[in-house]
């Protein structure tokens, strides 16, 4: 076994700004892992001081150990969302294909279409991919699994905000394409706030029973921004330059097509690894883009005229939109308030 880590100061540049190059194996950082580093870094070259130890990543471990063995009724959960699986077959080299979203679409999507339904930036984000995986594959349901940051409050003893390690999370969901993109968004929305837990328990539970699935993987990655690059007021900034090669190109996983999200420098970025067949690749880049733009045009519509709320907005498990309608018509007039106490009263 070689290192698994390596931090290295670079001189020498034109614009005379030294870099540090982080190169860590995925096995110990994640996502999030980068975010503490980097707030650290800044931290210590500001002279602050930096926060307490939080808990250590075996700690975190036993926590979820603990969380499958007294949640073993989630097994039942996962094994519904898989019950129609079917696995989706690549036989090509994979090919990188990379979406960018204006700057205008991406401040109305993180600003704004959030308000029509109530909904996080994933809602959307699922919503046009089922549209455009429906559109690309011709399949009305699909199945993608989506990685989380897994550092869920399962226990009040246990606080991973500072800790570095890898702790993300991959469970599938079920993704079905509705009659039109309003009820998409809605019952994607709905699908999305009844997962336990955030998938924490998928892979404890599950374990190899989905780990060797063919699949389609998804992960947003949040708004990374960092700076124009170009403000030297700034003593610490994450730049936009190459970096060597990242993977092996011998390690190879079991995703036929994976998609990376985040915004950077004000628009959002859509990473597409697919190794569909060329035309295949293309449309589903196409379909993604026209599906985004679709998905955000109705949340910023419905925003226009004051937003809906959806059952998981009320607390309500197993509701459907149409029973809820047929509620809030009933209390028509009342505030919003007396409209909620009332619904939950019923």
């Amino acid at each position: 076994a070689g290192p698994v880590w390596r931090v290295i100061h670079l001189t020498g540049y034109k614009d005379g700004i030294a870099r540090l190059h982080f190169a860590f194996h995925h096995l110990i950082i994640d996502v999030v892992s980068w975010r503490i580093i980097s707030e650290d870094m800044q931290t210590l070259l500001t002279g602050g001081t930096l926060l307490g130890k939080g808990s250590s990543y075996r700690q975190w471990v036993h926590a979820v150990t603990n969380y499958a063995i007294g949640h073993s009724q989630e097994k039942q959960y996962w094994r519904s969302v898989l019950s129609d699986y079917v696995p989706l077959i690549g036989k090509n080299e994979a090919k990188n294909q990379l979406l960018v979203l204006s700057p205008e679409w991406t401040d109305i999507l993180l600003h704004n279409a959030n308000q029509g339904y109530n909904t996080e930036i994933n809602d959307l984000l699922l919503s046009a991919l089922t549209i455009a995986l429906t559109k690309a594959l011709g399949n009305p349901v699909n199945h993608v699994f989506m990685e989380g940051h897994g550092r869920e409050a399962i226990d009040e003893t246990v606080d991973m905000s500072t800790t570095v390690g890898w702790f993300t999370t991959v469970y599938p969901v079920r993704l079905k394409n509705e009659a039109d993109v309003e009820t998409t968004i809605i019952e994607t929305k709905e699908m999305l706030r009844g997962i336990p837990f955030k998938g924490l328990g998928c892979g404890a539970l599950l374990g190899d029973e989905v780990t060797g699935l063919s699949r389609i993987g998804f992960n947003y990655l949040g708004q990374i921004d960092s700076g124009s690059g170009t403000d030297t007021n700034q003593i610490w900034q994450i730049v936009s330059e190459d970096a060597g090669r990242m993977i092996h190109p011998e390690n190879k996983d079991n995703l036929v097509i994976n998609i990376t999200g985040m915004v950077q420098n004000g628009k959002l970025h859509v990473s597409i690894v697919s190794t569909l067949s060329s035309v295949q690749t293309e449309n589903f880049k196409k379909a993604l883009e026209t599906a985004l733009i679709s998905v955000i045009k109705q949340g910023q519509l419905m925003a226009a005229s004051g937003g809906v709320k959806t059952p998981s907005d009320y607390g309500l498990k197993e509701t459907s939109i149409t029973h809820l309608n047929r509620l809030k018509a009933k209390f028509n007039g009342v505030s919003k308030s007396e409209e909620r106490e009332n619904i939950l009263e019923i």
